[in-house]
C-alpha cells in the first residue's frame, strides 16, 4: 500500500541522510586509513527500524501483543521496543565510537561510563 511504501521510503532517506552526515562528519583527507567508507551501516539500521514499523502495522493487533499493552507498566513496553532495535545499534553507533565522537564532547554532553568493579575496563 502507500503507506507502506511511504514508510520505507522515510526510513531510507533517513539512512541515506545518516550515512551523509557520517561522512560528513568523520571524513579524514589526510589519513586515509581512518577516513569514514559508506558502507551501508545506517541504511541497514534505518531499514530494521522500518520493518519493525512496519512489523507492528500487520501483527500489532495480535491478542498478545493487544495483552501486554494492557497489562504491562509503559516502561516495561519501552525496555521491549528498544529490545527489538537494540540489535542493530552498533550499526547506528559504531562509526561515532571508532571515529571519536563521544571523545570530543564528552564536556558538552553527560555520558555515563561503566567500569568492572575490580577498576578496569
Amino acid at each position: 500500500s502507500s503507506k507502506t511504501t511511504a514508510v520505507f521510503a522515510a526510513f531510507a532517506v533517513s539512512g541515506i541522510i545518516h550515512e551523509f552526515v557520517n561522512y560528513v562528519m568523520f571524513a579524514d583527507n589526510n589519513r586515509r586509513s581512518n577516513a569514514y567508507v559508506f558502507s551501508w551501516k545506517q541504511m541497514a539500521f534505518f531499514g530494521w527500524n522500518g520493518v519493525l514499523i512496519a512489523m507492528e502495522y500487520c501483527i500489532g493487533h495480535w491478542m498478545v501483543f493487544r495483552w501486554m499493552a494492557r497489562r504491562l507498566p509503559k516502561i516495561i513496553i519501552t525496555a521491549l521496543v528498544l529490545c527489538a532495535a537494540l540489535p542493530l545499534a552498533h550499526l547506528f553507533t559504531g562509526d561515532w565510537i571508532r571515529h571519536g565522537y563521544f571523545d570530543a564532547v564528552y564536556l558538552a554532553e553527560p555520558i555515563l561510563v561503566c567500569r568492572n568493579v575490580d577498576g578496569v575496563g
